[in-house]
């Protein structure tokens, strides 16, 4: 694709997965197919709003605790990826 927004025009909206802290499911309410995309935006402004708004039933958050906002990208991503690959059955019981 030639830009982010023609493959998200090419890609079916179930296929993506959006996470915000503004988003009120969380991300355990995921269901990860292969091939889907997870979306995480930048640490400092998180997703454009117009995206959560076009995707909104598409949102997704990692719940919080007490008076943290929010997590380090790195931190979010090793979480929601972890459990996308529980889901996909790609996890190993040592």
């Amino acid at each position: 694709h030639d830009s982010f927004d023609a493959l998200l025009d090419d890609l079916p909206a179930s296929r993506l997965h959006l996470l915000s802290t503004h988003a009120r499911a969380s991300y355990t309410d995921m269901r990860v197919e292969r091939g889907d995309l997870v979306v995480f935006g930048r640490e400092t402004r998180g997703l454009d709003k117009a995206l959560l708004e076009r995707f909104s039933d598409r949102c997704f958050r990692i719940p919080m605790w007490n008076d943290a906002r929010s997590l380090n990208l790195a931190v979010a991503a090793g979480i929601v990826v972890y459990e996308g690959l529980r889901q996909l059955g790609c996890l190993r019981r040592a």
